[in-house]
């Protein structure tokens, strides 16, 4: 019984080591040690007064801890605050950066201002100087000017001077003295020698003037012999790249241009008034002879002129002898002159004349002066506008003979529009007289053809299509230059079985939203101003996007995709654009044809790439040819 309650008391015992021993390495594990002998030897190795319980151990450590904590937080925050120094640091930096540039800027300008100041200052002295210039030159135009102011006054006093002798001369003139006079000389002329006839008319000379000066008229009866009129020549001003405006032929002072009567141009004119030989130089005319014909036979009389390379019938020292030079408006009218084939030239017009004479039915034998500068004008009836249908000469293409030995007729040339003067041969004052010979000609023979009567101011159509394409002018073989419609030709199966461009009306939504749409000039500032449309509806990705994704649409791309959609304006082909330069008004200088030039080459270019890129595409609107 004894040795049972031994034996558990044993066992219990046992147990209770056992639990012991473990719970004590248990303790020594927590604590750090592998065992409870190395725990026990490291509490003996302290000392008793420095020795310190687990719990303030753990308390300490969990101060400690919290310290740690709260550290962390403190370093956090100062480098939350690092970086936002850093980053405003950065800011300042960069804005730094900014206001450097400015002022950069700024002292660019300032220096840019002060070359512009300097430029302007020197404009300024250049703009003084010219002015002064201008001053000076508008002081001279007005002393030219009132030298002008004053001649014309000159000039208009003597004008109502010589229209009051002029009134009184042709009053004269239609008297039965003077036509006496006149007849008496006719008959006896013809008798007469040449020394004879002199006398004969300088007997007749003295009694003219005579009667002139009785009659109150202080000129000589040659009174085209007169020196020019020193007051209405123009006053000499240096020469300039302006040309003055001619006086209208219409207007009353154009009568102010001469001082005697002008009976002495007659011109051909044929039976619509139409002038066939303007006037274009002195001609003084006779009426020492003249032919007498039937006026039922004579549908037009013609004057003859005398050209220069012709031989002169008399000499300037018997046309002074005439008792009557100039004047005789009742003379008979000829039928045909003499039978030496004339040319009609024009010598060069003189300077103080503009108005066109009237035409006399007389017979004259002229004497061409071309240093004359006065010419008399005394037509009682305002002058009328009258057309031209010759120049001053003529061309080879213009040149028309017409058979007959008239003016008019094949071997005498009608000078008709168009051409350059012919070279005239000098007059020899040497030449002997032609033989007047009588003629009867038929009616049909006397008229004047109007051989394409055109305005002085027209030209004959010529056919320059011989010369285009040849020489300097002459296109170069390449492709470069080729033109695009050379190149490129339009696809019918997209044109509706067409190989050109064409427009039509289509209607239906469906219809033209396939065609092209356009703007105009109304709408074209909203596309620009309005930019691309942003992105419609999309449905949702069921794919990844691709690795390399499409560069996106530019601008460009973008206002032609929204123009295409919303466009009112629609065509099958888009329309041609405006040449640059098209609605300018005036001629361009060379910078503006160079920029013009420039813009055009642009267009076409562009014009070839879109050409191109259409034929590049698979049944495009064009195709390349072969």
């Amino acid at each position: 019984m004894d040795d049972d309650n031994f034996n558990a008391t044993v066992q219990l015992l046992d147990g209770k080591l056992h639990d012991g021993a473990r719970n004590s390495l248990k303790m020594a594990n927590f604590l750090g040690y592998n065992t409870v002998e190395a725990a026990i030897c490291v509490i003996d190795a302290i000392s008793s007064d420095k020795r310190v319980s687990y719990l303030q151990l753990m308390q300490r450590t969990r101060a400690l801890e919290s310290e740690i904590a709260q550290e962390r937080v403190e370093l956090k925050a100062e480098r939350e605050s690092s970086a936002a120094t850093k980053q405003s640091n950065e800011e300042l930096l960069g804005r730094t950066r900014d206001l450097e540039a400015q002022l950069l800027a700024a002292r660019e300008s300032m220096e840019a201002l002060r070359v512009e100041l300097q430029t302007e200052k020197d404009s300024r002295s250049s703009l003084n100087l010219t002015h002064r210039s201008t001053q000076k030159e508008l002081r001279d135009l007005q002393r030219r000017y009132d030298d002008l102011v004053a001649t014309k006054q000159k000039a208009d006093e003597r004008y109502v001077k010589d229209q009051r002798k002029l009134h009184t001369l042709m009053l004269y003139v239609k008297s039965g003295e003077y036509k006496a006079l006149y007849d008496e000389y006719q008959s006896s002329s013809s008798a007469m020698s040449s020394e004879e006839r002199k006398q004969k008319s300088r007997a007749l000379d003295v009694m003219l003037t005579t009667k002139l000066e009785e009659i109150g008229i202080e000129f000589p009866p040659n009174f085209s012999k007169l020196a020019e009129n020193k007051e209405n020549e123009r006053t000499p001003t240096a020469e300039t790249r302006s040309t003055p405006k001619r006086r209208s032929q219409s207007s009353p002072r154009a009568l102010e241009k001469s001082s005697v009567a002008n009976t002495s141009r007659p011109i051909a004119k044929d039976h619509s008034g139409v002038i066939l030989v303007p006037n274009s130089s002195d001609v003084e005319f006779s009426p020492e002879r003249h032919y007498d014909t039937d006026p039922a036979e004579q549908p037009l009389p013609l004057p003859a002129l005398v050209p220069q390379d012709a031989d002169v019938s008399r000499t300037e020292s018997d046309y002074s002898q005439d008792p009557f030079p100039l004047i005789n408006p009742e003379l008979p009218a000829i039928s045909k002159p003499a039978s030496d084939p004339e040319r009609i030239v024009q010598p060069t017009p003189p300077v103080s004349t503009e108005r066109k004479p009237k035409i006399e039915p007389i017979e004259p034998v002229s004497s061409v002066k071309p240093q004359s500068r006065s010419r008399s004008s005394a037509d009682d009836e305002p002058p009328r506008k009258q057309r031209r249908v010759s120049s001053p000469g003529p061309s080879d293409r213009s040149k028309r003979r017409i058979s007959g030995g008239i003016p008019g007729s094949a071997e005498s040339p009608l000078y008709v529009s168009g051409g350059d003067t012919p070279p005239a041969k000098p007059t020899s004052s040497r030449s002997k007289k032609p033989t007047s010979k009588r003629y009867d000609t038929p009616k049909s023979e006397l008229r004047t053809p109007i051989v394409n009567a055109r305005a002085s101011s027209s030209k004959q159509p010529i056919d320059y299509s011989a010369y285009k394409g040849h020489g300097r002018y002459a296109r170069k073989d390449g492709p470069e230059n080729q033109t695009i419609n050379a190149r490129f030709g339009i696809n019918p199966a997209r044109n509706g079985g067409m190989d050109q461009e064409y427009d039509e009306v289509v209607r239906g939504a469906d219809k033209r939203r396939k065609l092209h749409g356009e703007d105009c000039e109304c709408c074209r500032g909203y596309y620009e101003n309005v930019g691309p449309m942003p992105n419609r509806l999309q449905p949702p990705l069921w794919r990844s996007p691709p690795k390399d994704p499409p560069p996106p649409p530019t601008r460009e791309e973008q206002i032609a995709a929204h123009k295409q959609s919303v466009s009112r304006h629609r065509s099958d082909w888009k329309r041609a654009k405006t040449p640059p330069g098209y609605w300018t008004i005036g001629f361009p200088n060379t910078q503006q044809v160079e920029t013009i030039n420039e813009r055009a080459r642009e267009m076409q270019q562009e014009k070839e790439q879109m050409v191109e890129q259409e034929a590049a595409r698979e049944n495009g609107r064009y195709y390349r040819k072969g």
